[in-house]
């Protein structure tokens, strides 16, 4: 099991719903917010070991809240932000790498990303 602590930025409340119950199954303590201003606010007061951004927020862009944590960020603690979105392609990855997010995955998430992306992102270990 893991306790990471993972942050869900998703204005799906399906998604939103279905993420943070695949990591909480894993064993981690998870925080959801629906829309990218409450992303910075709960990002400013708590540290976290990884970011599911969803990129089509309603207020901002996930890539404009990635860049916002980004700039905030010191050099002894760097969040690793994936992308969790419907809207980009693996051969536009390159976009989400330019501003500053570490990954992308494609919706719906599955436990088999979700563990990929901890065995990765925060050195808990998970076998298939």
């Amino acid at each position: 099991m893991s306790n990471a602590k993972i942050l869900v930025v998703e204005d799906s409340i399906v998604a939103r719903k279905v993420a943070v119950i695949t990591f909480e199954k894993l064993g981690c303590i998870v925080n959801s917010v629906e829309d990218g201003f409450s992303a910075l606010n709960i990002v400013e007061h708590n540290m976290y070991d990884l970011i599911l951004m969803d990129i089509g927020l309603p207020d901002i862009s996930g890539i404009e809240v990635t860049k916002k944590i980004r700039a905030t960020e010191n050099n002894e603690h760097r969040i690793f932000i994936v992308a969790l979105t419907a809207n980009f392609s693996e051969n536009e990855k390159h976009i989400l790498i330019d501003a500053g997010l570490d990954d992308l995955l494609i919706k719906p998430l599955t436990p088999v990303m979700a563990k990929d992306m901890l065995n990765k992102y925060t050195g808990h270990k998970f076998n298939e």
